[in-house]
């Protein structure tokens, strides 16, 4: 299985919609495939979105989701987060999903001070970038980036 994060259409997959259903500016696709071991999934809202209605984000970065949640540009709710992972248990491929109740930005201090961005999931554990790895013990958590959902809602 490879592991380079990154979403493609398979050949045939684009549904091209008139303009007439005045949907935004962009591409129309009935199948993303996920190239990769992981991605997330974000129910989010923006003051750019041409609606009010939440939106249903694919993402393989997990760089590419706190720029979207920082950008300067737009103010952007982030309403729920699931982290998928594949994982292969005794030939047998699994998908484990993970909700995601915290974004926090920190640093490793055995990599030269590197950024890291930590995932705490609602079941209590935590796992940064993209791949789900564990936490190593020399991050350094910083700087709360982002509560969600029911968290949120509780601080």
């Amino acid at each position: 299985m490879t592991s380079l994060p990154m979403l493609v259409t398979p050949p045939g997959s684009e549904l091209l919609l008139p303009p007439e259903f005045g949907l935004p500016a962009g591409s129309t696709w009935r199948l993303v495939e996920s190239l990769g071991s992981c991605f997330f999934v974000a129910l989010a809202s923006a003051d750019t979105f041409s609606t009010s209605e939440p939106r249903t984000l694919i993402m393989c970065w997990d760089s590419d989701l706190v720029h979207f949640l920082e950008s300067a540009k737009m103010a952007t709710t982030l309403h729920a987060l699931r982290h998928f992972k594949i994982e292969v248990i005794g030939h047998q491929p699994t998908m484990k999903v993970q909700e995601v109740g915290e974004i926090w930005r920190g640093a490793d201090t055995a990599a030269n001070e590197m950024d890291v961005i930590i995932f705490k999931a609602t079941d209590g554990s935590s796992f940064c970038g993209v791949d789900g790895i564990p936490v190593p013990a020399s991050v350094r958590i910083d700087k709360l980036i982002v509560a969600i959902g029911p968290v949120a809602a509780a601080s």
